[in-house]
């Protein structure tokens, strides 16, 4: 199942309590104000759960996504509520857009970690900065494997828009060190008047402990890792990670030079 299939449900697992990560992104990105909207680039922006209410706020928004139906829904949205962004269908490897032209962006849900393998991450990571001015930032979210305990197993929240419940559960069913490929399943229970339903699926990510994403960074050239926020603490920092952290929000800036 690609949950992205039914974006309905998927816009409300994920648009739940948004208010501290809305608050942290306006904080670290540049702001509007004084006739300025700054110009942010999302990959793999999905149903527009962060995209729609930052172009509320007053930035000029652009996103992409591989899945034309979360594309889809994301422009009817953006279109009943009067808003003007650019999303369009589009690959995080593939997709060219203006050069040097964003003032930041942004990717905060570890969607980073699909990309299957180092050469991957590598080349987004060019395009991006690619994307971004020189002063650029982009906000990237990646779940790590601590250096020290034990990593979490399973994740559930709900999400509820009326009549409609949707609870998600994220499982690791395997983690393969060797590989570098961590498994899991993912569980949609769509709850409504007319009854109950589950999707699932199972599907793959590439795993990063933190040194070998800063390896990353580093070979991809260009941008400097200039501060690290913890999810689980609320945002708070920026901080130094600890032996058990994974949640964790990445600060990278466009050094300059070309590209």
């Amino acid at each position: 199942m690609n949950d992205y299939h039914h974006p309905k449900y998927y816009d409300l697992s994920y648009s739940q309590d948004l208010g501290e990560e809305l608050a942290f992104l306006k904080r670290v990105l540049p702001r509007p104000g004084a006739g300025r909207r700054p110009r942010l680039l999302e990959p793999a922006c999905g149903t527009g759960r962060l995209l729609v209410p930052l172009a509320r706020a007053g930035f000029r928004c652009t996103g992409f996504d591989t899945n034309a139906e979360a594309i889809g829904y994301l422009n009817r949205r953006l279109y009943r509520n009067g808003l003007d962004a650019h999303c369009f269908t589009g690959d995080m490897l593939e997709v060219d857009v203006r050069r040097g032209v964003f003032d930041g962006a942004y990717c905060t849900v570890d969607t980073f970690r699909h990309l299957p393998s180092d050469q991957d991450a590598i080349k987004h990571l060019r395009k991006v900065r690619r994307a971004l001015r020189a002063d650029g930032v982009y906000v990237l979210g990646v779940h790590v494997v601590p250096r020290r305990g034990t990593r979490r197993e399973s994740f559930r929240w709900q999400g509820i828009r009326g009549t409609l419940r949707v609870h998600t559960t994220i499982s690791v069913l395997d983690i393969d060190s060797r590989r570098r490929v961590e498994t899991l399943a993912y569980r949609l229970r769509v709850r409504k008047p007319s009854g109950t339903r589950d999707y699932r699926s199972v599907y793959q990510l590439r795993t990063y402990t933190l040194d070998q994403f800063k390896r990353i960074v580093t070979t991809a050239g260009g941008f400097e890792i200039t501060d690290v926020y913890d999810i689980n603490d609320g945002y708070a920092g920026p901080l130094v990670p600890a032996e058990d952290s994974e949640n964790l929000i990445f600060i990278l800036k466009n050094s300059g030079g070309e590209t």
